[in-house]
């Protein structure tokens, strides 16, 4: 078994050298400050005087404090806002000839768009979401020319510090014709008892030919063994989905205290020739919910004890390297928390990652409202157009990550109407039917006002968190919730906005402001 076993490996890591590239794009790129015209977009423009830097960058952290210059208030800061031009010049190799080239934004703040060679690709309003575009149609021999046009001229957008720019890392994704697409996998696994557990995949693949493809997975353990291989003939056809299943004994299961991560291998192979290959960090665990035990990991009651956290991290503002946030995230985990709410848009992959492999659970939140601006130049503006294809990228980018225990459709949403909601919920469950979906309440001391009561369309989230609201003006918390399942403590105060730092006599032992007070409630899950 163990001659087998090493076979397979030595076999699979071999055939893995021929696989895609992923290749880091980050550094040496060319940056302006202001709106350089549409000339800008052009590979014959001359972008001699701007500066060079690395991604990622967030131009707004560089900028000066002015409380009333700048356009911006005490939610978003007080730093500039405005228009900025990224330009990048690169080689293609020989190799890369009929190959697919394509370029991963992880996260540009905002109303960015992108050329190449001065073909215009495309136009994402939200700053949150990662996203991609195929070069491969206007890639020519020699040097080619990336521009991207950040337009972050109205300043509102959003009620905390968002950042500015390019403040995610970027990559180049290069393939054969035929591959698994990204975010084209879906990773789905259920405990059948405490001795085994079965997994299921749907993959995608894109091809232009209608050759069979053999597709192969393995599923490597946490110590580097193979627990499992399925395989498969895929014939191409007007479905681009294949399905695989499989089984292993004694799963080593993700919790907080034991955070075992499994790496998902697929392979697309053809001749003994690999045409594909793609790693994801999956995981085993079972997720209950019910308001007599509350919530159940594993089997076995656990008190979700967490933190609203926003992206960005202080005088770094929001291009967080990855050991600052590793660190971050440890100080969290060190004083007792063990899971985070993303408030309130997606974060970065490196997040996600990191609490995996950390044991830290994710309310992992994709809106903040919804066709209403909350702020005014905030994404409300584009709601109606893009909430579809933002909502997709996001649920498929994250779903396979175990350290997410579920989903926010929104925050306190201004002008919430059952119907939006009924659509992103529907939404959510038809691209992850595994993780129950929640939603930030309604927040009376705004005004806001809803009839989900009269409809049944949320739980008592919304009662419990008036209660809550009711109490904290005298800084006392209801003697007893029903129900609770969870601790939530609010967010640390923004440090890149000097005049909301709360004084040291206003802390408490926790290390929060007793200001910003402690919830107590249940989660409402739909």
């Amino acid at each position: 078994m163990k001659r087998i076993l090493l076979f397979v490996c030595i076999q699979f890591f071999l055939l893995a050298s021929f696989a895609g590239e992923t290749i880091n794009f980050c550094k040496g790129w060319k940056f302006h400050l202001g709106d350089a015209g549409k000339g800008a977009s052009s590979s014959s423009y001359n972008d001699s005087q701007w500066r060079i830097l690395n991604i990622p960058h967030d131009w707004s952290i560089e900028g000066t404090y002015k409380q009333f210059e700048n356009g911006t208030d005490w939610q978003s800061g007080f730093l500039p806002a405005g228009i900025s031009w990224y330009r990048k010049t690169f080689t293609i190799p020989s190799k890369w000839k009929n190959k697919k080239v394509q370029i991963l934004f992880e996260g540009v703040y905002l109303n960015s768009e992108v050329w190449i060679n001065g073909h215009w690709l495309g136009k994402r309003p939200n700053g949150y979401i990662s996203f991609v575009y195929d070069l491969t149609p206007y890639l020519q021999e020699g040097k080619n020319q990336i521009a991207v046009k950040v337009d972050h001229s109205k300043a509102l957008t959003g009620r905390w510090y968002t950042g500015s720019g390019i403040y995610r890392p970027v990559y180049l994704l290069v393939s054969n014709p035929t591959h698994i697409p990204y975010s084209g996998i879906h990773f789905r696994s259920k405990l059948q008892n405490k001795q085994s557990a079965t997994y299921t995949l749907s993959i995608e693949i894109e091809t232009q030919e209608k050759k069979p493809i053999k597709v192969k997975t393995y599923l490597q353990a946490p110590n580097g063994s193979i627990a499992d291989t399925s395989e498969k003939i895929f014939v191409p056809s007007a479905d681009s989905l294949c399905f695989l299943s499989g089984s292993i004994r004694k799963p080593l299961l993700w919790s907080p205290d034991s955070p075992n991560v499994y790496t998902l291998i697929c392979q697309l192979t053809r001749d003994n020739k690999i045409l594909d290959e793609c790693r994801l960090p999956v995981g085993f665990r079972q997720l209950e919910f019910n308001p007599v035990s509350g919530f159940l990991l594993n089997g076995k009651s656990l008190k979700i004890k967490g933190v609203c956290d926003h992206h960005t991290a202080g005088a770094v503002g929001a291009a967080v390297p990855d050991d600052l946030l590793h660190y971050r995230l440890k100080l969290l985990k060190d004083m007792g928390c063990n899971a985070i709410r993303t408030s309130h848009n997606p974060f970065s992959p490196a997040f996600y990652n990191l609490c995996d492999t950390m044991g830290i659970m994710v309310l992992n939140e994709g809106l903040d409202g919804w066709n209403q601006p909350k702020a005014a130049d905030d994404y409300g503006n584009y709601f109606d157009e893009w909430w579809q294809k933002d909502m997709t990228d996001f649920i498929k980018r994250d779903r396979n990550h175990p350290s997410i225990i579920m989903w926010s459709i929104g925050n306190e949403v201004t002008g919430a109407t059952p119907e939006i909601q009924h659509n992103l919920v529907s939404l959510f469950h038809q691209l992850d039917p595994d993780r129950p979906v929640t939603q930030g309440g309604t927040d009376p001391t705004r005004g806001m006002k809803t009839d989900y009561q009269k409809k049944k369309q949320l739980s008592r989230h919304y009662r419990l968190q008036w209660k809550w609201r009711r109490n904290r003006r005298t800084r006392t918390l209801p003697q007893k919730l029903p129900n609770t399942l969870c601790h939530c403590y609010r967010g640390t105060p923004h440090l890149s906005n000097p005049w909301r730092i709360p004084k040291p006599d206003t802390m408490e032992k926790t290390g929060f402001p007793r200001s910003l007070g402690k919830r107590k409630h249940k989660l409402g899950t739909i």
